[in-house]
């Protein structure tokens, strides 16, 4: 991001990611554990699995072309990706469900998806300026903004319409490969 410093280019500010990934990793699961409707977790099971399985994919497609690194001290992009999605999706979906608001208007539900986008990428602008993620192949903070709220679109129809939720899917890949011109020749 033009125009400010990112506080872990500077030593004495550096927050080891694996230590904040960690920290945020351990609130929402504290969050998830008091404030989350555990009797109805298998409800939302499949969801989880859509989440990391659509994480995954998307870490594969990108991964001779990266659009965003998560690498650290604990290993490579793929495996710290791989393990965010494990530990961090599933104590999110929980808590995002057992919250959203199902019998109220659509302007409630949009805002409700926003607060959780933006909750989202406040965690990625944080981990921006901390030096924790970098950002290649033009990809920014507007691009992960879109990419937020195409995955809370898709985690809110996926429990009731799971087949549109993969065509969300299916088309948010087609056009990520598209509009950032990811060499298909490339994939392995």
């Amino acid at each position: 991001m033009k125009g400010m410093e990112k506080l872990g280019t500077n030593t004495s500010y550096r927050i080891d990611s694996v230590m904040m990934r960690l920290i945020i990793i351990g609130i929402m699961w504290i969050i998830a554990f008091f404030k989350s409707d555990w009797k109805r977790w298998q409800d939302y099971h499949a969801t989880i699995l859509f989440i990391i399985a659509a994480d995954f994919y998307v870490s594969l497609i990108t991964y001779n072309y990266t659009l965003w690194d998560l690498s650290s001290e604990l290993g490579g992009h793929l495996l710290n990706d791989t393990l965010l999605a494990v530990l961090f999706f599933p104590p999110v979906i929980l808590l995002y469900f057992t919250y959203y608001p199902k019998h109220k208007g659509i302007f409630r539900k949009v805002l409700y998806l926003m607060l959780w986008v933006l909750l989202f990428t406040g965690i990625e602008i944080a981990e921006y300026y901390l030096d924790n993620i970098n950002y290649d192949n033009n990809w920014g903070i507007m691009e992960s903004l879109f990419l937020n709220i195409a995955l809370f679109i898709a985690l809110t129809v996926h429990p009731a319409r799971p087949f549109f939720a993969y065509f969300l899917f299916l088309l948010y890949v087609i056009l990520l490969i598209t509009i950032c011109q990811i060499p298909v020749s490339g994939f392995k």
